[in-house]
């Protein structure tokens, strides 16, 4: 495992970089549901107050964000380079209490703070 979250009380949300695989455990650790993450080796996970799942991607340089199922993929956010939106290696990542992405944009030595659409 390479990233954790907590849902709720009951649930949490586990990335794996080996398998690029999600999984979505339950009470006592008990999985729920496991999907392949459409980004290459997902690292970090954050979950909005909403249930939005927002996973890092270092090797594609993005953030894809996922309903609260996992199903489907609601943005991709990112890109790599350096301007305003774009991203290179981001790893941490939190969700702020408007849905806004706060990532630590590790290649280029900086924070950004992204709208769920993805502008800067």
């Amino acid at each position: 495992p390479s990233g954790i979250a907590v849902i709720n009380k009951d649930s949490a949300v586990v990335t794996s970089v080996e398998t690029s695989t999600i999984f979505m455990l339950g009470p006592e650790g008990k999985l729920i549901q496991k999907f392949r993450c459409q980004a290459h080796k997902p690292r970090h996970v954050a979950v909005g107050q909403y249930g939005a799942i927002a996973i890092t991607s270092r090797d594609s340089h993005c953030v894809r964000v996922y309903d609260k199922y996992g199903k489907s993929v609601i943005s991709k956010i990112g890109g790599e380079g350096s301007g305003p939106g774009q991203l290179k290696q981001p790893l941490g990542l939190c969700l702020d209490r408007y849905e806004n992405i706060v990532v630590a944009d590790a290649g280029n030595h900086r924070v950004q703070v992204l709208s769920s659409g993805g502008e800067f």
